[in-house]
């Protein structure tokens, strides 16, 4: 079987998350902090997102993934769309090391102060901001 030109013999994809690029993770942190608008985040995040659709789609990725962009943790839906949450997380136990070995905290994780209830639907969202 013949390979056509200009495409790998090989089968590429990817599933789950991307490293997120610095300036979207100092987006976050002054989202955080209150130093941005949540539109101004989202505007970010969809800036970053552009980018690694394009470098999937350069690649040959024919399935491509936001690269989980707009979350701070695989978990985080549940802290936003239910009640019975401490607004205020916890101090985490680790530190988080990213692919080139540097070291970030991780903010901590809200705990259960009351029964969780879901607010909206837990993986559609309702709009883009």
């Amino acid at each position: 079987m013949t390979q056509p030109k200009g495409r790998p013999p090989f089968r590429a994809e990817h599933v789950g998350s991307f490293p997120r690029p610095d300036r979207l993770l100092k987006a976050r942190q002054a989202y955080a902090e209150g130093k941005i608008s949540k539109d101004d985040l989202k505007r970010m995040e969809a800036e970053c997102i552009r980018e690694i659709v394009l470098l999937q789609e350069r690649v040959g990725i024919g399935a491509v993934t936001d690269g989980e962009y707009p979350k701070t943790s695989w978990r985080e839906f549940l802290f936003e769309k239910c009640d019975g949450f401490d607004s205020q997380p916890t101090v985490p136990d680790f530190k988080f090391r990213l692919y080139d070995g540097t070291q970030f905290d991780f903010p901590g994780e809200p705990r259960v102060i009351g029964k969780v209830r879901r607010r909206e639907p837990l993986s559609a969202r309702t709009s883009l901001f």
